[in-house]
């Protein structure tokens, strides 16, 4: 109700537009992104890929935008098929606010730090969002929340729909002075569920839903010595909820973990150095490495049968050394470049009982990569896309 009336009362004071004013706009994303990791818990993999946007706007007035056009994936290597998406939008743009609904990227990955939200779902095209997000940018915090609706059933399918939504927020005290201090909150809600026909032979003993909250609250203190020239600390305190016992693959139904850590700016790279321990926490949408269930999907033969030897593998307290660098910059008015790299260190044993065949593990290094080129062209400019909670 609130959203709604801030919205309204912003499109009152807009000035009225009687022309239909029509822009283009063409983004060229192209990646790459390498995970060497030799745990029990996260897969090791890369991604290499491209994305194109193709959109028409119109603007409607009074802050309105409508958007159509189409988007592109491609990923390297010889015959690999592309996969191309209608892009539909409508957005509302007026002084501190931006409201969206319909399809898009999730370039930003809605702000969200590492253990809510993976990194590479900016560049899977399985991680398109189709739903609504509302942002709010001024100069004592931010707000923001967003619905995603990966899988819309009808009445008499049966598979279970698929919601995902979460949150955003900050406040910080004395914006502009050398040392600042910032309350923030992030979290997301993960839903499946609604009517199922065929309920025993879908759900084979399953609950017929299964929600999850993942999130918490943290303090950052920085202080500015230099023009960009920045260094702080930050403590996350985060907890996971399930509404039922067991909550599925997530195994544990409730956890908690702690996120400690400095961080650092100067110019354009950015850098961060954390301690991690999770005691049974789950985030569904978080990077694996930060979770205690494995979420590996290799498959080991026993003879001639095939044995999924990490499902249901756990590490209940999994603690983390953390520690990542980031460089950001734009190299011509339309072609933004970053580049980054993260590494984590595992001090402790763990080990797939029973299954020889998997070497434990044990003081164990794990670090990945990217790259990323964008190219945005415009008709009319608006910002860059902005960077996740951990390239900050």
């Amino acid at each position: 109700m609130l959203l709604f009336f801030a919205l309204w009362a912003a499109w009152k004071s807009a000035p009225a537009q009687d022309t239909l004013h029509w822009n283009w706009r063409v983004e060229n994303l192209h990646f790459f992104y390498n995970r060497e990791y030799f745990n029990l818990i996260a897969d090791a993999y890369t991604l290499a890929g491209h994305r194109l946007d193709l959109a028409v706007e119109a603007e409607l007035g009074k802050g309105w935008c409508a958007e159509g056009g189409l988007q592109i994936y491609g990923w390297w290597g010889q015959g690999t098929p592309w996969q191309v998406f209608p892009l539909i939008a409508l957005e509302y743009r007026q002084k501190n606010h931006r409201f969206r609904i319909g399809s898009g990227t999730n370039d930003s990955l809605h702000g969200l730090m590492a253990p809510l939200m993976q990194r590479d779902f900016r560049y899977l095209p399985s991680r398109r969002e189709t739903g609504m997000s509302y942002a709010y940018v001024g100069r004592n915090g931010r707000a923001h929340g967003w619905l995603n609706w990966p899988t819309f059933i009808f009445r008499g399918d049966t598979v279970r729909e698929r919601i995902e939504s979460g949150w955003n927020g900050a406040w910080i005290f004395r914006p502009g002075a050398k040392i600042r201090v910032m309350l923030m909150t992030q979290g997301t809600v993960t839903h499946r569920g609604g009517q199922i026909n065929l309920r025993g032979a879908y759900l084979e003993g399953r609950p017929d839903m299964l929600t999850v909250t993942a999130g918490g609250a943290g303090i950052r203190v920085s202080a500015s010595y230099g023009k960009d020239r920045e260094a702080g600390f930050f403590a996350w305190a985060l907890m996971h909820r399930a509404n039922v016992t067991p909550p599925e693959e997530l195994i544990f139904d409730r956890g908690h973990a702690l996120y400690l850590g400095l961080t650092g700016r100067h110019g354009a790279w950015h850098w961060r150095a954390g301690f991690w321990r999770a005691v049974r926490f789950n985030a569904p949408l978080g990077e694996d490495m930060f979770q205690t269930v494995s979420r590996r999907t290799e498959i080991y033969y026993n003879g001639y049968e095939p044995v999924r030897v990490f499902t249901g593998h756990t590490e209940p307290v999994r603690t983390l050394w953390t520690a990542s660098a980031s460089w950001r910059r734009k190299l011509t008015s339309r072609v933004l470049m970053r580049a980054g790299a993260r590494t984590w260190f595992q001090p402790y044993r763990s080990e797939v009982a029973d299954f020889p065949l998997v070497k434990p593990v044990e003081r164990q290094w794990d670090f990945d990569f990217y790259v990323e080129w964008l190219v945005r062209l415009r008709g009319k400019d608006r910002p860059l896309v902005t960077e996740a909670e951990e390239d900050k």
